[in-house]
């Protein structure tokens, strides 16, 4: 029995030896992180969450491995015709170069067919509703001339946007090894897409009808893949609060596919769901992605445009240059989870000395979340700031006469205050000599009998004349 003691003991000694030379635990931004406390379980293989006017990431799913986009492809298609073909009239022709083998692949296809001359406008929700590539073609060859041409500024429009791990080789999505991208680019893709008003227009209907077209003489009647599961109101529909439309996709080395945008507690997001392989199951995830941020991230307004930061003096420059006020020049918004601790720390420069160089910098200001900077904006001056040669001189006299800088001020009022003062002595000497000269002469008249009034008035003539004969 007590070996046994002895050997617990040890092995508690050794444990507590361990434990105590481990690192100390701090907590973190990721202690209320919840894409790490608190992930979304979903089926797909890949999975992005991004806030469209943050530009904020809240969730991902190996985000940045390579997937196959399928018809998400067509997105891309789609934006393009948007920026280029400004004329939604404009009539196309179908070729048979723009339907070839598009059967033979089993793609899907709006149903237009050689002869047919639909609008730019047709073409459009042609490719969106149905997910025609019938209709993706048709809008490449619209904007480039050939689709090889198209497919090249669809890889240029990629690189332009930051897409770094995308190559397009069609304008419609169907399988080749070397047409592919990820969750992150297609959200990046779907964000710039959701600026255009006619795009978003297009993606929120649920059906839609051509006019006349050769082979059909009723038009056609189109019908949204993206929204036949959604808020129908239907058994099997799912039911997505803010859901604002989105393009789905397929094929069997991209499984199901669903790329879309919602509004979520005042936030408004884009979610990509790749390589799902139930029938319903991108739809789902995409549930469950808007569902488990609208749970756990609500938008806060941190900072507003305008607001007074700091006010910088500037020394020795003219009186009208010599103040900076700093201001934040934008809105800081930002999804934050529940219980977030959020704080802000400033460091601007009290004074600053004439002449200042355009860009000096002149301090920061930072926001942070959970003692984690999340945004921080460096300010530096916007012009060159001259020095002004009456306050250098001032500036340079005070230096130089320190406490008793104020003396020839003081004495230039107190030389002011003396002449007002002796003003006011010979004027009052002045008025008492009158008074005098007056009563003397009432004295004189009264011995001689003569009244006040004659002597007033003699007094009054002898008086301008002295004082022309100074004049003289």
């Amino acid at each position: 029995m007590p070996k046994q003691l002895s050997k617990l003991m040890r092995l508690f000694l050794v444990c507590f030896f361990v434990i105590s030379c481990l690192p100390p635990w701090h907590a973190s931004a990721l202690e209320n992180d919840p894409s790490v406390n608190d992930p979304p379980q979903l089926y797909s293989r890949y999975a992005y969450l991004m806030d469209i006017d943050t530009g904020q990431v809240l969730y991902s799913k190996a985000g940045d491995e390579r997937m196959y986009p399928a018809s998400m492809t067509k997105i891309m298609t789609i934006v393009l015709a948007i920026d280029y073909l400004h004329d939604l009239q404009q009539k196309v022709p179908i070729t048979g170069t723009m339907l070839a083998g598009l059967a033979q692949e089993g793609a899907s296809c709006a149903g237009f067919r050689v002869g047919d001359s639909p609008t730019v406008e047709e073409l459009l929700y042609g490719a969106a509703l149905p997910s025609g590539a019938d209709a993706s073609n048709a809008l490449a060859v619209a904007v480039s001339g050939t689709m090889e041409d198209f497919v090249d500024l669809m890889n240029r429009k990629a690189e332009e946007l930051g897409m770094t791990g995308t190559h397009f080789m069609n304008a419609h999505g169907l399988h080749n090894e070397n047409h592919y991208s990820t969750a992150r680019d297609i959200a990046v893709l779907m964000k710039y897409c959701m600026e255009h008003e006619l795009f978003r227009e297009i993606i929120s209907v649920r059906r839609y009808k051509t006019g006349r077209l050769y082979s059909h003489y009723n038009g056609i009647s189109m019908r949204s893949g993206t929204w036949y599961y959604i808020n129908t109101g239907v058994n099997g529909g799912y039911n997505i609060p803010g859901f604002e439309g989105g393009k789905t996709g397929y094929t069997i080395p991209a499984g199901r596919c669903l790329v879309s945008a919602a509004t979520v507690n005042g936030m408004h997001m884009v979610a990509v769901a790749g390589y799902s392989l139930g029938a319903t199951t991108h739809v789902i995830d995409t549930r469950t992605l808007y569902s488990w941020a609208g749970t756990h991230y609500s938008q806060y307004a941190l900072a507003y445009s305008g607001t007074r930061l700091a006010s910088i003096q500037i020394n020795n420059a003219s009186p009208e240059e010599n103040e900076i006020k700093i201001t934040l020049p934008d809105d800081v918004v930002y999804d934050l989870p529940t219980g977030t601790q959020i704080s802000t720390e400033s460091d601007f420069v009290k004074e600053v000395e004439a002449p200042l160089e355009e860009g000096t910098e002149l301090g920061s200001y930072r926001i942070l979340v959970d003692g984690d900077t999340i945004y921080e904006m460096i300010f530096k001056a916007q012009k060159t700031y001259d020095i002004d040669d009456s306050s250098y001189y001032q500036s340079k006299m005070s230096e130089l006469l320190g406490p008793y800088a104020f003396i020839p001020g003081a004495a230039l009022i107190a030389f002011i205050l003396l002449m007002i003062f002796s003003r006011m002595i010979r004027h009052a000497k002045g008025r008492s000599k009158i008074r005098t000269t007056l009563k003397e002469r009432e004295r004189m008249e009264r011995k001689d009998g003569r009244g006040i009034d004659e002597a007033f008035s003699e007094l009054s003539e002898i008086i301008p004349e002295s004082e022309e004969n100074k004049e003289m």
